[in-house]
């Protein structure tokens, strides 16, 4: 981090030759950070909100979890690991679903891509009467039914 051949250099030193690092993480949430490498546990101190303990946790590149972090705001904790959880999810069905549809189609030369997730139990009536609102023709699907959850998701592009 200090090192002359610093490979990722994020550590500058300011005017007094004293290194800066963290810009914007308190003193207080620094000092809890400095002690999870003592204990590999975070006490969230008191005044510090959940989600300024994860920013920082990120930045440090260390993981948050329940084996990591202990916060008397359990709710406040639980929140953000649910936060952290639907970031996932959605990762995946970014990378897994939709990605791949709109690659193709780039690769085929359309400019237009209209992609719907739909969970198992969503319905949707496409007929006569409800015709989907742009180009039937060129409309396909896909299912992966083994999602995290038990979550089936299903992508139209059209």
């Amino acid at each position: 981090m200090f090192g002359l051949g610093r490979e990722y250099n994020f550590t500058q030193p300011n005017n007094r030759g004293e290194f800066e690092i963290a810009e914007g993480i308190s003193s207080t949430v620094f000092r809890a950070i400095l002690e999870y490498y003592k204990t590999q546990v975070i006490h969230c101190p008191d005044g510090v909100s959940v989600p300024e303990l994860r920013e920082a946790c990120d930045y440090f590149c260390i993981d948050f979890d329940y084996s990591t972090i202990r916060c008397r705001d359990l709710s406040a904790f639980l929140h953000e690991l649910s936060n952290v959880g639907a970031h996932k999810l959605f990762e995946e069905i970014l990378e897994e679903l939709i990605l791949p549809v709109m690659v193709a189609n780039a690769q085929n030369g359309e400019r237009e891509c209209h992609i719907v997730v739909l969970t198992g139990d969503d319905v949707v009536d496409w007929d006569e009467e409800y015709p989907p609102s742009v180009g039937e023709e060129y409309s396909q699907s896909k299912y992966k039914s083994d999602f995290i959850g038990g979550l089936v998701c299903g992508v139209a592009s059209i």
